[in-house]
């Protein structure tokens, strides 16, 4: 040790090693951990704010407005590696020549020092350049009942502040149509029913007391009775929700799928509605009854845009099996069970 002069510097020697190997296991720890809690902001792409801008094609006619674009444009990481950012190498201090060891450590040390820098510089570097723009993934061919081509950037810049602002076409193939009912409406003096979009609407006319007793829903060859009582007070009404009238086969009917304009006008479908109602006081019951013919693509436009089309063909006779029987002295839609 003497004659190699070991002696005198074997301290900063034992020093810098250690220094070295607590330097080494420490930036490894906190290079990665700030690489952690970069990749976490990184990949936490929910966060990035979107302002979707779409353009609309195809079946506009069928389009309602009610897709949420950030449903289908999503951010995403793009890919990188950030496993070299933080690659700091161990350096081989020992065995060394013993006239060299302290000097061999002292540099070791040094260039710990600079990869150390260079680390933080590169992994800051590689991050802000891969969260300076995201890329977009726009691969959705079906959402909300519509099916369509959807185009979008392959990547978008985020602003420092506010919203990025997106671009996207679509164009519109089909639209599913569930629960397809059409605005129906049947009165006499006493009762009126409007069925409107998904709702039914009893409503009582008279200064009287009234109670429905049975209430049937037909759609095609699905015929559904319900008998549950609906008791309304004069010149009172109330709305119910016709999913409480029908049955799975008549969801089933009027479930209609990837529709086309060209489709649904040469679709079409029987509907009716009857009640079977008492007054208060009175000895008989009442039936008001009607059914007619729809056409697909009619209903669904005015399901869209209320009261743009009308193309019903009345029904001339009640459907085969019923046993109501339309009274030649009372009005329209009205029979009796005397």
């Amino acid at each position: 040790m003497i004659n190699t002069g070991l002696d005198k510097t074997r301290r900063e020697f034992i020093s810098n090693l250690e220094r070295y190997n607590t330097l080494l296991a420490g930036s490894r720890a906190a290079l990665d951990m700030r690489r952690q809690e970069a990749l976490g902001r990184y990949h936490r792409t929910e966060q990035v704010p979107l302002d979707v801008r779409p353009r609309i094609s195809g079946l506009t006619s069928y389009y309602s407005n009610d897709i949420d674009f950030r449903d289908i444009v999503h951010v995403v990481p793009r890919s990188t590696d950030t496993a070299d950012a933080i690659a700091l190498n161990q350096t081989s201090i020992l065995p060394c020549d013993a006239s060299r060891c302290a000097e061999i450590a002292r540099e070791a040390l040094e260039r710990l020092g600079e990869a150390i820098d260079q680390s933080r510089v590169k992994l800051d570097t590689t991050l802000a350049e891969a969260t300076a723009q995201y890329a977009l993934r726009c691969d959705a061919t079906s959402h909300a009942g519509y099916s369509f081509v959807l185009e979008c950037p392959a990547t978008v810049a985020i602003p420092a502040n506010g919203a990025a602002v997106v671009p996207v076409t679509m164009t519109i193939l089909s639209r599913d149509f569930d629960n397809l009912y059409p605005t129906f409406e049947i009165s006499d003096e006493n009762l009126a029913v409007a069925i409107t979009g998904s709702d039914a609407k009893f409503q009582n006319l008279t200064d009287k007391y009234l109670a429905i007793n049975a209430q049937t829903i037909y759609y095609n060859s699905q015929v559904q009775t319900r008998t549950k009582r609906i008791d309304l007070a004069p010149g009172v009404g109330t709305t119910l929700a016709i999913d409480e009238f029908v049955t799975p086969g008549i969801r089933i009917e009027s479930t209609y799928r990837q529709m086309t304009p060209d489709k649904a006008e040469r679709a079409s479908f029987r509907f009716g509605f009857a009640a079977r109602y008492r007054l208060a006081g009175a000895a008989d019951e009442i039936t008001l009854y009607k059914l007619d013919t729809f056409n697909v693509g009619c209903v669904i436009s005015n399901g869209i845009r209320p009261g743009s089309c009308h193309d019903i063909t009345p029904e001339a006779a009640p459907p085969a099996g019923t046993d109501e029987t339309v009274r030649q002295d009372e009005p329209s839609g009205a029979t009796s069970d005397r």
